[in-house]
């Protein structure tokens, strides 16, 4: 499953540079991996194979709107393929993907006392 994550995530993230979108399409590609694994009935839906292919795009259709049509295609090309379960692990490995593009590292920051909001906003900065 890992190494069809990062062929997904891969995918996702080369079509994401391509049209300059990579920041709004990893946050709706973390927001539905998000709300799916808050709701166990959506999960469940999109994950059994119970529902049909034509249910779950009917499905997809009306939980995610206004999204970039890139993340639909892709969402549609899981389903399609059976390949849903792995959403998670391609939100990691696009998430990985990402920080790598953009120069992130992991940075933790300990203090005796209870920073500012405006410390700590620019720490982040």
């Amino acid at each position: 499953m890992e190494e069809i994550a990062q062929v997904y995530a891969r995918a996702l993230f080369d079509v994401a540079v391509e049209r300059d979108a990579l920041d709004e399409i990893r946050d709706q590609l973390g927001a539905f991996a998000d709300a799916m694994h808050e709701s166990h009935d959506l999960a469940v839906f999109f994950f059994s194979p119970y529902f049909s292919v034509p249910e779950k795009k009917d499905g997809l259709k009306r939980t995610v709107q206004d999204a970039d049509p890139a993340v639909v295609n892709f969402l549609e090309a899981l389903i399609e393929r059976h390949r849903m379960p792995a959403i998670f692990r391609i939100r990691t490995d696009f998430d990985a993907m990402w920080e790598k593009e953009r120069r992130r590292l992991p940075v933790q920051i300990t203090s005796a006392i209870e920073l500012d909001r405006t410390v700590v906003d620019s720490l982040g900065k």
